[in-house]
């Protein structure tokens, strides 16, 4: 089995020469998604509002990050209402924290079941991939 995880150490480096605040084109650069799909995240609320400067979107840093967790919950099977209520959960938040266990509960089964089938995983596209190797 391969596994290999690649979490953003890409953008780790580069976030030293990065400004307090991105454009909507180098955060689709830094984090792979298109600008589009970002607009989306934004209007269901997976993101929030970024400050507009001139009309234009500015988001902090810190959304890149956000958006490779999302992808990440993507990739693991969680649709975007549960990937909301992970982002949302706070550990104070018991009510929440019972929703994200059931939520486990349901998913891993689904995806013990198709690793003991040798099959490939929702994981195993692109950057940050999990996937088994091909029998």
């Amino acid at each position: 089995m391969l596994v290999k995880v690649d979490l953003m150490s890409r953008i780790e480096h580069e976030k030293r020469a990065l400004p307090e605040s991105l454009p909507i084109g180098e955060v689709a650069r830094l984090s792979g998604k298109a600008p589009s799909s970002i607009r989306y995240y934004e209007e269901i609320g997976l993101l929030g509002a970024p400050d507009r400067i001139s009309g234009r979107r500015r988001y902090p840093r810190s959304v890149v990050r956000r958006l490779a967790v999302i992808e990440t919950a993507q990739r693991a099977g969680l649709s975007l209402d549960e990937i909301r209520l992970l982002l949302e959960a706070t550990p104070a938040d018991q009510a929440a924290t019972e929703r994200l266990r059931q939520v486990a509960e349901q998913k891993l089964p689904v995806l013990h079941e198709a690793i003991e089938r040798g099959d490939r995983l929702p994981l195993a596209r692109g950057r940050g991939a999990l996937s088994l190797p091909d029998a």
